[in-house]
């Protein structure tokens, strides 16, 4: 039983596997802060829960079974968020600025 239970984490895990294209990305504004534009993010790969992004040193993280969604960006910005019907959203930021990102399934 103890050896099943990793397989079954893997395999729901992997129900998100796949390509996805970057649709869109935002800002919000900090205070007085002028935050930096953004545009869609480049794409990304989904293997067996571990997210990466085609451009080196863009986003990297993790997807659990559940769907939820821990990416880590430039300057090690941490972005929350979850997949859902095929789109994958996450926000996050620093105390000045925060940023919206948002991915659809191949």
């Amino acid at each position: 039983m103890v050896i099943a239970l990793p397989m079954v984490a893997a395999a729901q895990s992997s129900a998100y596997d796949g390509a996805y294209v970057g649709v869109s990305g935002s800002n919000g504004q900090g205070g007085t802060v002028n935050c930096p534009a953004v545009s869609a993010p480049a794409p990304l790969t989904i293997s067996g829960g571990a997210i990466t992004s085609s451009v080196a040193g863009s986003f990297e993280g993790t997807v659990g079974a559940d769907g939820r969604v821990v990416l880590h960006g430039k300057g090690n910005i941490r972005y929350d968020g979850k997949i859902e019907g095929g789109a994958l959203s996450v926000g996050g930021g620093t105390s000045r600025c925060t940023f919206n990102f948002v991915w659809r399934k191949r």
